[in-house]
């Protein structure tokens, strides 16, 4: 049975809102690790961002979640994996490197590179980027000014705020054929930047 949009929106409202040490302190939670909220995150996109009809075309059921380079998210991704997002089943691949490639709705670059590799996570955005041109990729990033190099999503560590913060790319969105949400946009954790 698929899960309802309003439950999944009620939990990434309340995801954003408990990511905070002082918040989660206030209703008895233990903070939630960085990964988790990044995990989170990356399955609350097929919510808050718009893709071309077939920008996977052969898996027009299933919503796709790639990461190259090492997975940092553990287990925290993983408990998503083929549940229900909007009437399609959620899926994530793992690539070391971009010759692995396949379509996907969102590519997250790591900062580590896969085990036994040694590229940059530079070097991993370039290559993705030559790779994935003008195609509907939401290229996500985990690195200092990743979204001005072009990911159209850069997540960063506050440790300071203990928040996870988003710069977003409008160029880069656009340059994908890609619609983020005004929910999205507005934010308080989300900065826009071109």
């Amino acid at each position: 049975m698929p899960v309802p949009r309003f439950f999944w929106v009620a939990l990434f409202s309340a995801m954003v809102l408990v990511q905070t040490r002082g918040t989660n302190h206030l209703c008895g939670a233990e903070p939630l690790p960085p990964e988790a909220v990044k995990a989170t995150y990356l399955i609350y996109f097929g919510l808050y961002v718009q893709w071309p009809q077939a920008a996977v075309p052969q898996a027009p059921d299933q919503f796709v979640i790639g990461i190259l380079g090492e997975d940092p998210f553990g287990g925290h991704l993983k408990k998503y994996v083929g549940r229900d997002l909007n009437g399609r089943r959620i899926v994530v691949r793992h690539f070391a490197t971009m010759e692995q490639y396949t379509p996907c709705h969102v590519l997250f670059i790591s900062h580590a590179p896969a085990e036994g590799r040694k590229e940059t996570a530079a070097e991993r955005l370039e290559a993705a980027m030559e790779v994935v041109g003008k195609q509907p990729v939401l290229i996500v990033t985990e690195t200092a000014s990743f979204a001005r190099r072009g990911s159209v999503i850069n997540f960063e560590d506050d440790r300071q705020a203990k928040l996870i913060r988003m710069e977003i790319n409008r160029t880069a969105e656009r340059r994908a054929e890609l619609q983020v949400s005004a929910d999205l946009l507005n934010l308080s954790v989300v900065t826009v930047v071109q």
